[in-house]
């Protein structure tokens, strides 16, 4: 008389019944408290901005067509004109600016080649990289490779701690 096998919880057929085994949380996995505890952001985008990158996908994705780099308008040049605008429009040098527009820029140069860019670009990065290994990469790139930045910054931005619960840039 054989035993069968059973289900955890269940008797087995000589009426012995069986432990349950703990589950064991996966400590990749979040909690569901931290994950309602964490902060959303928010990144609206225009509609213009929008098209932009739908433009930008399709010429990578579909056609295969690489962008011109290094680009003639750089990252870093677009978010120093920002930060020269923001500045005079509020007629005093403004920390906060400065210190965003670093942190932007530092963002791009960290997640620009394992995060913005379709696979079909990677070997243009490589080269791009040889090529030129003093310059940064946000002094090579341009404003379609900051968008897809500003598309990932909720997904990036949730790891860090906050004080408010939603921030809309």
């Amino acid at each position: 008389q054989g035993q069968g096998k059973s289900i955890a919880g269940e008797k087995r057929r000589d009426g012995d019944s069986l432990r349950r085994k703990r589950a064991r949380l996966d400590p990749g996995v979040e909690s569901e408290e931290a994950f309602q505890n964490r902060v959303e952001i928010r990144v609206h985008m225009p509609d213009e901005l929008k098209q932009v990158l739908a433009d930008d996908w399709d010429l990578i994705v579909r056609q295969k067509q690489l962008a011109k780099l290094p680009s003639s308008l750089s990252v870093e040049k677009i978010l120093s004109d920002y930060l020269e605008s923001a500045n005079e429009k509020s007629g005093k040098d403004n920390g906060v600016f400065q210190e965003m527009t670093e942190g932007l820029v530092e963002y791009f140069n960290t997640l620009l080649g394992t995060q913005l860019l379709y696979k079909f670009e990677r070997p243009q990065y490589a080269e791009l990289l040889d090529r030129n290994p003093d310059l940064a990469v946000a002094q090579m790139y341009g404003g379609e490779h900051l968008l897809r930045l500003f598309v990932r910054l909720g997904g990036i931005w949730h790891t860090l701690r906050w004080t408010r619960k939603v921030f809309d840039i």
